[in-house]
């Protein structure tokens, strides 16, 4: 009994042996961005309070960076141990620098101090923190887009939020899910569009509204028809040109002709049918109008396609228009009951 259990023992001595002298490659049980996590979460307790001054939730704050160069033979001394190449520890350290950097930015931003004073607190951090003046300006670039997309909804609010403005912080490398969730894209551009038909002036901008907004907000070209159908429709076109005719009945010319122009947008936006209206003259009318008071020939080759007219009819109705006949629709009553869409 005895015998068994020495043999027991040696036999546990052994294993523990072997256990304790087996070699371990942490580097083959870890993924690379496990590897960078474990590397910079050690190197944030070797260098915490790194920045003196400054106040990087990485680093710590108000403490000086450790001159003892044991501490950073093992830090080191640990990225080998986790299998990390040279590159690999260039690639974690300038992470964990930008975003510290970042950190500063912020602070020095809300900051109320002169202009001289946090260009010099920038400089110490980017010199501290061993930036590139080229990845500094990426990194101020980066809070700049930042700052602007938090002002999005009020700015969308006071109609200030133009596809213009928009582009530029795309261009800046502000992703599209950042401005608005999927909802609030589409219910932007729908309003983009209704505004571009509304404003009066029959200038529709079709590849910035129709290609690179879209683009902008992240839409596909489903959900692009779509929306433009929903808010430019048949009906919509049909209102504008009864508005129109109501105008052009009580000798109202201004308000008449931006109905006109507003129809004008709409056809360049989405294309379609002509408008169906039994008064042949009141159709002649309306041209007649809009090519006295408007010398833009693409608009006025627009709008003859939304009124129906051919190319022969289109020339008398300018030269008639040019030779001062009058404009009245002629015979229609003001009080004439129009015929609405709804």
């Amino acid at each position: 009994e005895r015998r068994r259990e020495q043999r027991a023992s040696e036999l546990g001595d052994a294993k523990q042996l072997a256990y304790i002298q087996k070699a371990f490659k942490v580097g083959d049980q870890l993924t690379k961005e496990e590897k960078g996590a474990m590397y910079r979460a050690y190197y944030v307790e070797v260098l915490r309070g790194g920045m003196g001054t400054t106040t990087s939730s990485l680093f710590g704050s108000g403490q000086a960076k450790p001159s003892d160069g044991h501490d950073l033979k093992k830090v080191a001394l640990f990225g080998d141990i986790l299998g990390l190449t040279p590159a690999d520890v260039v690639e974690v350290r300038e992470g964990m620098s930008v975003a510290a950097y970042q950190d500063v930015l912020k602070q020095v931003h809300a900051a109320k101090w002169p202009a001289e004073e946090k260009n010099a607190h920038l400089l110490k951090a980017r010199t501290s923190l061993g930036l590139s003046e080229e990845k500094a300006e990426e990194c101020m670039r980066a809070m700049q887009a930042e700052l602007e997309v938090s002002g999005l909804a009020e700015l969308h609010a006071q109609g200030a939020l133009t596809p213009q403005k928009v582009h530029a912080l795309r261009e800046a490398g502000t992703a599209a899910e950042d401005l608005f969730d999927l909802r609030g894209r589409n219910a932007y551009f729908r309003s983009q569009l209704e505004k571009a038909c509304g404003d009066g002036t029959g200038r529709f901008d079709a590849p910035l509204l129709l290609e690179q907004l879209p683009h902008d907000l992240g839409l596909d070209a489903k959900t692009r028809a779509r929306l433009v159908g929903e808010a430019i429709s048949e009906s919509k076109k049909r209102t504008l040109f009864v508005q129109c005719v109501s105008h052009l009945r009580q000798g109202k010319e201004a308000p008449a002709l931006r109905a006109l122009n507003d129809l004008v947008s709409c056809y360049v936006a989405n294309p379609g049918e002509a408008v169906a209206w039994a008064d042949a003259g009141e159709l002649q009318a309306a041209f007649r109008l809009f090519t006295s008071q408007d010398g833009d020939d693409r608009k006025a080759g627009v709008l003859q396609g939304a009124l129906g007219l051919d190319d022969a009819q289109a020339a008398r109705l300018k030269q008639e228009a040019a030779g001062g006949l009058s404009l009245s629709p002629g015979g229609a009553s003001v009080d004439e009951e129009l015929e609405l869409p709804f």
